[in-house]
């Protein structure tokens, strides 16, 4: 583990163990004050934090409908198995729907091993630049939900794999009678396998290496996401750290009762090609 200005850049560790960069992050929190309702004790800084949590909640292709759906489906596949058109129809649904899943698992565990490894920095939280001041470790990262459907989907859909292989008529006919499907169900096969260790390696980062997330907000009343008159504020420039980015911000803002509220999300950063921004 090294340090530089600020920034700490960590090693990878077996996933069954606590990780260096988290047992790191989390060894600074004696140190800070917090209130009960999670506001950190920052005076004389200009602005006020407040542990929060950072998520994507679950999206529309793994709602409770879509899932039952497929479970339902999957079902109906075994057990009408002799029905050639009607398990046709069900299996090409359970295997289009557990193949997105399969690849999203993928993506989900790329993304989220580049979060874990890359580095944080400290924020400043009494006096602006000074190393001895108390400072807060900011490691800008959130967490999908949709992380649970993709487990449930690919883990559902590699346990029918043996019995609709014993037990299914489509399925047996699909192979015998058209060599071409033999590549498509090995394909399918191996892409579930590997899409099931991916959601069980991307549930175990999300367990092992989510730590405290934060928001910088000017004083006063801490204002809900839901509000209108809200300015949300991030890094002024890529190359500027949080702790300058957060302190020319709240150094230079008007704290008049009449003005909204500011405040800085660095979580909002995060680079997460796979949902929108304004979603979390």
């Amino acid at each position: 583990m090294t340090t530089n200005h600020g920034n700490i850049t960590g090693y990878h560790d077996a996933l069954w163990k606590l990780p260096t960069l988290v047992k790191y992050f989390t060894d600074h929190f004696p140190n800070v004050n917090m209130t009960s309702n999670h506001v950190l004790i920052t005076d004389p800084a200009p602005f006020q934090v407040q542990e929060i949590q950072c998520l994507f909640a679950t999206s529309g292709r793994y709602s409770p409908t879509f899932r039952t759906i497929f479970y339902a489906l999957s079902i109906v596949s075994l057990f009408l198995r002799k029905e050639i058109w009607i398990a046709s129809v069900t299996m090409a649904y359970v295997m289009i729907y557990s193949t997105v899943a399969a690849s999203h698992a993928v993506a989900m565990v790329s993304i989220r091993q580049r979060l874990a490894f890359s580095p944080f920095e400290f924020v400043s939280i009494a006096t602006a630049g000074l190393v001895e001041a108390p400072q807060l470790p900011i490691w800008p990262m959130t967490w999908d939900e949709d992380c649970d459907g993709v487990l449930a989907i690919v883990g559902a859909a590699f346990l029918i794999m043996a019995p609709m292989v014993i037990w299914s008529g489509a399925f047996h006919k699909a192979w015998d009678n058209n060599p071409i499907n033999q590549p498509i169900f090995v394909g399918w096969f191996l892409l579930l396998l590997v899409g099931l260790i991916c959601a069980f390696v991307n549930e175990v980062y999300v367990d092992q290496w989510t730590v405290g997330q934060f928001r910088f907000c000017s004083p006063g009343n801490l204002p809900d996401l839901s509000l209108s008159s809200f300015s949300l504020l991030g890094r002024e420039q890529p190359n500027v750290s949080f702790n300058e980015s957060i302190w020319n911000i709240f150094s230079n803002v008007s704290t008049s009762p009449e003005l909204p509220p500011i405040c800085v999300y660095p979580c909002f950063y995060v680079s997460w090609p796979l949902r929108h921004r304004s979603s979390i």
